[in-house]
């Protein structure tokens, strides 16, 4: 059997040293009670998978934090000049990109994942790694399926590969800042099936063929 311990707080003394700015703490420490090396072995798999999630779960920040830059920029405009185009333009690509890469790390997650070690054990365990697949599978479909913005991030994306600014044009206004991309660009460069052209087709023209990115 083996005993283990839980941490179920901290205090301190008055005469602890400071260490990088905190004062020093103890550890309390309770008995949890004896497990068995089967026991122990279950846990120690559900505490690398909760880190894991966890670890996981953090990944869609940087595709918050990318938005939000976007965002403040196209409000903080007090002009359409070039210069500020051209830095909203590379915000837009930037979000884009972190979103991009947030998709593609769940593939490549769950792919790698799924493979053996030369040992023939998988490099986590393959139920959990089931569970990943279909969650993810399930949201993204369900947003590409219920949310035009997600067709759109999409098409844009691929604008962008094809060396093609996102952002055509800024409307600077009392009423507000709006941020346009043009359809028939997007058009032009889609690559994809007919729901797309035909979604991309059903936009409102707005200023000669653009549309709203972000108002």
């Amino acid at each position: 059997m083996i005993k283990l311990y839980c941490i179920t707080g901290y205090k301190t003394h008055e005469d602890a040293p400071i260490v990088n700015g905190h004062q020093a703490r103890e550890m309390i420490l309770e008995e949890a009670k004896d497990f068995s090396e089967d026991d122990v072995d279950r846990l120690m798999i559900s505490i690398r998978r909760l880190k894991t999630t966890i670890e996981n779960v953090y990944r869609i920040n940087p595709v918050n934090e990318a938005a939000k830059e976007f965002k403040d920029t196209l409000y903080a405009l007090n002009s359409d000049n070039i210069e500020g185009v051209l830095t909203l333009d590379r915000r837009f690509r930037s979000y884009t990109m972190e979103f991009d890469m947030f998709l593609d790390y769940w593939e490549s997650y769950i792919a790698h994942h799924k493979k053996m070690d030369k040992d023939g054990n998988f490099y986590e365990d393959i139920e959990a790694i089931q569970n990943y697949k279909k969650l993810f599978d399930k949201l993204t479909h369900d947003a590409y399926d219920k949310h035009t913005e997600y067709q759109l991030i999409d098409l844009i994306r691929n604008q962008i590969a094809h060396v093609q600014s996102p952002v055509n044009h800024v409307h600077v206004g009392i009423n507000g800042n709006e941020a346009y991309s043009n359809r028939d660009v997007l058009l032009k460069n889609c690559r994809s099936g007919k729901n797309k052209k035909k979604y991309l087709k059903s936009l409102t023209k707005i200023y000669n063929g653009q549309f709203h990115i972000l108002h």
